[in-house]
């Protein structure tokens, strides 16, 4: 969702998608495991996220947030938080600049424990993104993004 009421090109797609690795090594979207039953204590899941600036001018990512949470029975609510999703382009840069048309992917891997949960439990990942513009461009704008899935049972 894009929240702003600026000036500008906001036309920045923005994506969070994630798989999950079996013991096999099949690999299926997160949606197709959900409430299913799995013969196995820990399961891989695969997050990546994509940003891609389709604007005319050049756009820089000014902040970055990132909550992700796993909400089981009977173990609780456990959350991990960031302020990095996508990485600068080198060391030195503070901020990440994406020129039109270019796409910027990240990548996390994380594993699910199976064993903890007595029922399915479910997990999320929430990222806001704070886009401004450069010289050229006006208008700065707040981009946010959820994916939540159901994990399987052992």
């Amino acid at each position: 969702d894009v929240i702003s009421d600026s000036e500008g090109c906001k036309d920045v797609e923005f994506t969070i998608s994630c798989k999950a690795e079996l013991l096999d090594g099949f690999t299926v979207g997160c949606e197709a495991i959900q409430f299913a039953q799995v013969n196995q204590d820990y399961l891989k899941i695969n997050w990546e996220y994509r940003i891609t600036n389709n604007c005319p001018h050049t756009r820089t990512l000014a902040r970055q947030s990132m909550t992700g949470c796993s909400i089981c029975v009977p173990t609780g609510l456990e959350c991990k938080r960031g302020s990095t999703v996508f990485k600068p382009a080198s060391e030195g840069d503070r901020y990440v600049t994406l020129a039109p048309g270019e796409t910027a992917v990240e990548t996390e891997e994380d594993t699910i424990d199976l064993t903890k949960a007595n029922n399915a439990c479910m997990h999320s990942r929430d990222i806001v993104l704070r886009i401004k513009g450069g010289p050229a461009s006006s208008g700065s704008f707040a981009s946010d993004n959820k994916l939540s899935f159901v994990g399987p049972q052992k």
